[in-house]
């Protein structure tokens, strides 16, 4: 009804019209709804494609829902090809070592292992490490995320001494991670605290300065 309402006040050929197809199959997929997802995000597709261009990110970013539900719908050599179509979309929009397209190298990585595909998979978890330790640290939670799919990579290929030592890796810096969350939001809570205490005060600070003009004008 969003999509309806839109195309009749922008056009058939929108982006608007585009991102709302995206929104329709982005809410379909939790749901399990893939043929519905499947129609909106192809819609979503062709006409940020047509309206954007290919390699604009909200057109890749549909490329990539849209590649997502068809490996969940079970279309999975579909959706493995169109991840492809989306990294090399990235890499040339944004750069080879951009955080987004060490996402699309994480997820294009653990489809391949579970296609048996490891040494594609291999170097695509590889690869990913590689960005994210350089662009976004090596304690990063991505980090271990990334060494926790090469870990699984290494198992299903027998190479268990690797894949410990990886898994290692990605618990401790998961640990840390988890640390540093947990002080985040000690901080945060005292921060909401001492801002609640504020505001106490300076409704406190009202009342008295009101009470004082009223003292003030019976005087």
């Amino acid at each position: 009804q969003a999509a309806e309402m839109v195309e009749k006040t922008e056009g058939p050929m929108s982006p608007l019209l585009g991102w709302a197809y995206h929104g329709i199959g982005i809410v379909a997929f939790p749901m399990e709804d893939y043929l519905e997802g499947e129609r909106a995000l192809e819609r979503a597709v062709s006409i940020s494609s047509a309206c954007l261009g290919p390699e604009n990110s909200r057109t890749l970013w549909s490329k990539h829902a849209l590649s997502v539900t068809y490996w969940y719908a079970g279309k999975t050599r579909e959706g493995h090809a169109l991840g492809r179509e989306v990294l090399a979309g990235r890499e040339k929009a944004l750069g080879p070592r951009h955080p987004t397209v060490a996402w699309s190298l994480y997820s294009l990585g653990d489809q391949a292992r579970q296609l048996g595909d490891y040494a594609e998979a291999e170097v695509f978890m590889e690869r990913s490490i590689r960005i994210r330790e350089e662009v976004l640290g090596p304690e990063h939670h991505y980090v271990g995320t990334s060494l926790n799919g090469l870990s699984a990579v290494y198992t299903e290929m027998g190479r268990y001494d690797e894949s410990i030592g990886l898994a290692e890796r990605s618990l401790a810096i998961m640990e840390k991670a988890v640390r540093r969350l947990e002080k985040q939001i000690k901080t945060q809570s005292r921060a909401d605290e001492a801002a609640r205490r504020l505001m106490q005060i300076k409704g406190v600070g009202e009342r008295i300065s009101t009470a004082a003009v009223a003292y003030a004008g019976n005087g």
